[in-house]
């Protein structure tokens, strides 16, 4: 009895040395990935002291936050204060395999009865997430979503994942990772304001895998970005040609059932093959609400892009899978096509489990990708050469989208 007595003294004195807490089991268990080697790292560490301010006992917060020096790379568990824990000084978090160790690490440590990915970084839709720009902004690393899948799939724990990046609520995004998490929390629209989510007292009582995902929603605060602070600016934002306007982005969240996104998919697929036949998808897409519009879509414009951010030469090549085949049914004469878009309306009704936009915003929780001119397709949004094409994701080889996206822009 003495020697087990002293055995789990030792234990618990060791995992002190560490900084590592009691290993017994709770609640839930949060997984921080603040991939910020880029515009995010000072939001990031405001919201990393934030979270001291947490008080749930009932949950473990882990966090791994990389900045934009050398050698700036911590390990963190996070109580009343943060308590550093050992990991290397450098880490590449564009890299899947940095994300992986993390969650087995936070896992294997820190065990709960349900578990939570949190990232937090910029990325641009399903083109990827987390760069790391240490090096550079040009062909710098970053996780693709299917290695993002691979990692959920490798971790095989997580329940609810929260993707605080620009553009990544697409059905592409949700599709590539509905088999390995139960909710996805994610913008369809440009995160203008940086802002982090979940609000800090959304984590002061969290229920179950839904009620989390909702509550996450729930705290979020929707704005309208409309960058006039220029005279130049307001000049063109007064012109009556509304593409020589200034950009405004409304920001809007939501959590997604990632159980219900199959028939949904299905349904574009059948939707793709209708519609190669079909001429009146060119009005809806023409009508549809567009994202990423905080990016140009004309590499010339870069340099400019910042000051003057024009509707003309906006990046437009997500649109509302919602709002875009609203409009093909009322357009479009055609049964079958009817029939399929009425199908993903309701799909999607269902796969939303909670909204947080602004009053009239036309979005509706997922976009999908759908440039209008060959020139952007598999182009992209950031600097450099795109890291990988459209057809390695999930949703390319599933359905005939990327077939109908080719045909369309062939014949244009």
């Amino acid at each position: 009895m003495k020697k087990l007595v002293m055995l789990v003294a030792i234990l618990f004195v060791l995992s002190s040395a560490h900084g590592y807490e009691s290993f017994s089991q709770k609640k839930w268990t949060l997984m921080f990935y603040m991939a910020t080697d880029n515009k995010m790292y000072e939001h990031a560490k405001q919201y990393l002291n934030n979270l001291t301010k947490v008080g749930n006992k009932d949950i473990n917060i882990i966090a791994l936050i990389d900045g934009y020096e050398n050698n700036d790379t911590r390990l963190y568990q996070i109580s009343d204060g943060l308590v550093r824990l050992a990991w290397e000084n450098e880490s590449n978090t564009g890299d899947a395999k940095t994300l992986e160790k993390f969650c087995k690490f936070a896992i294997s440590k820190y065990p709960a009865e349900h578990y939570a990915l949190l990232i937090i970084s910029v990325g641009p839709g399903w083109q990827g997430i987390c760069p790391d720009y240490r090096h550079g902004y040009i062909n710098f690393p970053l996780i693709s979503i299917p290695s993002l899948a691979r990692v959920l799939k490798n971790v095989s724990k997580i329940e609810v994942v929260s993707l605080v990046a620009c553009l990544q609520g697409m059905i592409e995004v949700a599709y590539e990772i509905s088999c390995y998490a139960d909710y996805m929390v994610a913008m369809e629209s440009d995160n203008a304001f940086l802002d982090i989510w979940p609000g800090i007292d959304a984590l002061k009582n969290i229920g179950n895998g839904e009620d989390f995902a909702k509550e996450i929603v729930r705290s979020y605060q929707p704005k309208i970005y409309h960058p006039t602070y220029n005279p130049i600016a307001r000049f063109f934002d007064r012109l009556p040609f509304k593409k020589l306007n200034i950009v405004t982005i409304n920001t809007s969240l939501f959590a997604i059932n990632l159980s219900r996104i199959k028939p949904i998919v299905e349904s574009v697929d059948k939707l793709s093959k209708l519609m190669m036949n079909e001429s009146e998808w060119k009005k809806a897409r023409m009508k549809a609400n567009e994202y990423g519009k905080w990016s140009p879509k004309y590499k010339i414009f870069y340099p400019i892009y910042d000051y003057l951010s024009l509707e003309i030469y906006a990046y437009d090549c997500n649109v509302d899978l919602y709002d875009f085949v609203s409009r093909l049914e009322n357009y479009t004469s055609d049964r079958n096509i009817k029939k399929e878009c009425r199908s993903i309306m309701d799909g999607i009704e269902k796969a939303i489990i909670e909204g947080n936009k602004i009053e009239g915003d036309a979005s509706h929780g997922m976009s999908i990708y759908f440039p209008d001119e060959a020139r952007l397709y598999n182009q992209f949004i950031l600097y450099g050469k795109i890291p990988y094409p459209y057809e390695e994701l999930k949703f390319s080889s599933d359905t005939n989208w990327d077939e109908f996206l080719k045909t369309i822009l062939n014949g244009s």
